[in-house]
């Protein structure tokens, strides 16, 4: 998988499928090249850009569920619960509006982070209401 990587670096966009022998979870892994912003108006349209090509991506390869690490620049000046509210509403539009298909989104977060865990599932709750 490292060799797929290496090879495919410098692509806007990299799908490596993994096989039995690799000890990962998932069936591939969508590699994006997004740049990270603290402008608001620009990072909402680039969260809503990455999450469109991967479900796009996702559909079209047949997989389902799919699943997006929450994302978390700490040195940011933008606030976690707006990172969380940009994404979830991200994949609100996809999944309600554009995708016929039925497909699992989720939003992966690691134990250790509480913090984010809980905002994710506040804004999640809030857009649902």
């Amino acid at each position: 998988m490292r060799n797929q990587y290496d090879e495919g670096k410098g692509n806007s966009e990299l799908l490596i499928k993994t096989d039995e022998n690799t000890l990962l979870p998932c069936k591939a892994i969508l590699f994006i090249d997004w740049k990270f912003t603290v402008n608001e108006t620009i990072y909402n349209n680039s969260i809503a850009s990455l999450i469109g090509t991967s479900i796009k991506t996702a559909i079209s390869n047949s997989y389902k569920p799919i699943a997006f690490p929450a994302i978390i620049c700490t040195k940011s000046i933008l606030s976690a619960r707006l990172k969380a509210k940009s994404m979830i509403n991200a994949l609100k539009h996809e999944l309600e509006n554009k995708r016929p298909m039925i497909l699992i989104a989720k939003i992966v977060v690691l134990q250790s982070s509480e913090f984010l865990s809980d905002i994710y599932k506040d804004e999640v709750e809030s857009t649902s209401a």
